[in-house]
């Protein structure tokens, strides 16, 4: 997205027997409310659907995607955090 940077000094990468854990954070002059119309367009368009009542999470085959925002420092840039990991559906869930 225009207007953030990887980070990639705050990220990881781990794979487990489950499924794989990734996790990135750019930082940029976007607004929070930019970056979450961003991806809210962008993410079906690849296959993520929006999981229900949950924000910035999405889905996608086996994996959950969330978006967040950790702390910043008031005044400096925005960050914003992504966050793949392995999904699996609530033993109640109908998915």
């Amino acid at each position: 997205m225009q207007g953030l940077t990887e980070l990639p000094e705050m990220g990881l990468e781990f794979d487990k027997p489950g499924g794989r854990i990734i996790e990135a954070v750019a930082g940029g002059k976007a607004s929070q409310a930019q970056v979450i119309e961003f991806y809210r367009r962008l993410l079906p368009q690849l296959g993520w659907q929006r999981a229900e009542g949950q924000g910035g999470s999405f889905v996608r085959d086996k994996e959950w995607l969330s978006i967040d925002f950790p702390p910043a420092d008031p005044g400096k840039q925005t960050l914003v955090r992504f966050r793949i990991t392995p999904w699996t559906p609530h033993p109640t869930s109908k998915q």
